[in-house]
């Protein structure tokens, strides 16, 4: 299964890219993740890793994820790993006159036997996709503008 999305937002690459190249963000704006403990200390780059708690269709289901790439503030490379499926999320962030162009890519590969439901579960997933994206443009739209190099914070408050 493959998904992608594009938007812009009128905040500097720099900002886009330090709130969604941090898995931790995820619960924020994405309603199928339940929680994301990162299992790697220091800040985030090539290597970290999360363990990624998510719920769909009522089963609640682990991915360990590591991030691949993190080239900032423009691209971020995810890959996860759970029994039944691999999930690679590519994130790219271009500079516009007006913010950033930011582009999410997931492909999601299930395993045997769970392939064979793929064309159903593409539908359902692509609900799911869509409500996270809504969110995430609202999330970014809302972060401060803030100067490269600096921590960014979530748009709400815990």
């Amino acid at each position: 299964m493959f998904f992608t999305h594009t938007m812009d937002v009128p905040k500097p690459p720099a900002a886009v890219h330090a709130y969604v190249g941090d898995f931790k963000n995820l619960p924020r704006w994405d309603p199928t993740i339940l929680r994301v403990d990162q299992t790697t200390p220091g800040v985030v780059g090539e290597g970290t890793r999360y363990v990624v708690v998510l719920s769909f269709l009522g089963a609640e289901s682990t991915m360990d994820y590591v991030v691949k790439e993190f080239q900032p503030p423009a691209r971020a490379v995810l890959v996860g790993i759970a029994s039944n499926a691999v999930a690679t999320d590519t994130i790219t962030i271009e500079p516009t006159p007006t913010g950033s162009r930011l582009t999410w890519q997931a492909e999601i590969t299930l395993t045997w036997p769970a392939r064979i439901l793929d064309p159903v579960l593409k539908l359902l997933f692509s609900r799911d996709v869509a409500k996270a994206m809504a969110n995430l443009e609202r999330e970014l739209r809302a972060l401060p503008q803030t100067a490269v190099g600096e921590p960014v914070a979530s748009a709400r408050s815990g």
